[in-house]
């Protein structure tokens, strides 16, 4: 999904639908078999494309593309080259997201174990809407 706030404040959102699990697992089985590199190369082109008309998209809909880089996120962030095929063909910024690096963390930086933290964006986003809706006046305080 492509996700982003307009000059105006308004919320623009468009799905596209892509199969990053055959990729991954290909990927994971043996990265450097001509299967795993021609589907992995596929997949790119492909969000590269289907990116490349969302901002189309959103250029025609808003009129200006004040578009500054691109985070991804979900569990086709990390597909081999991706980022970097993004920010070539698109002339942007363009890296992974850690959505959990915008709280604060009682446990040291030691003590964090590496994990795909690309994965975890949606569950960010619900905790700061519980949070949200927790300070404002739909909670229910007992």
């Amino acid at each position: 999904s492509l996700t982003m706030f307009t000059e105006q404040g308004e919320l623009f959102h468009k799905e596209f639908p892509c199969g990053s699990r055959t990729t991954g697992s290909l990927f994971q089985q043996d990265p450097l078999a001509d299967d795993a590199q021609v589907a992995t190369d596929q997949f790119n082109r492909q969000i590269v494309e289907r990116v490349k008309r969302q901002m189309q998209l959103y250029t025609s809909i808003n009129g200006s593309q004040d578009i500054k880089g691109v985070w991804l996120s979900g569990e086709g962030a990390a597909t081999p080259m991706l980022a970097e095929e993004l920010s070539s063909q698109l002339a942007l910024e363009c890296e992974l997201l850690n959505p959990l690096g915008l709280f604060e963390m009682k446990v040291s930086k030691r003590k964090r174990r590496a994990a795909d933290w690309q994965h975890f964006t949606a569950a960010a986003g619900l905790a700061v809407r519980g949070i949200q809706w927790l300070g404002g006046d739909n909670a229910v305080s007992h």
